[in-house]
């Protein structure tokens, strides 16, 4: 059974928007889970 790994993606969520994005979709091509403080309460 492969494992996932939840990678989190520290950055400013204004800057480096596109880079942050590129992060995540690669993130998600390697079959793991992008988190980022965006996603936290």
């Amino acid at each position: 059974m492969a494992k996932k790994y939840q990678i989190f993606v520290s950055s400013t969520f204004r800057d480096l928007v596109d880079e942050r994005q590129d992060t995540i979709r690669s993130i998600l091509d390697l079959g793991h889970i992008p988190a980022g403080m965006e996603l936290f309460p």
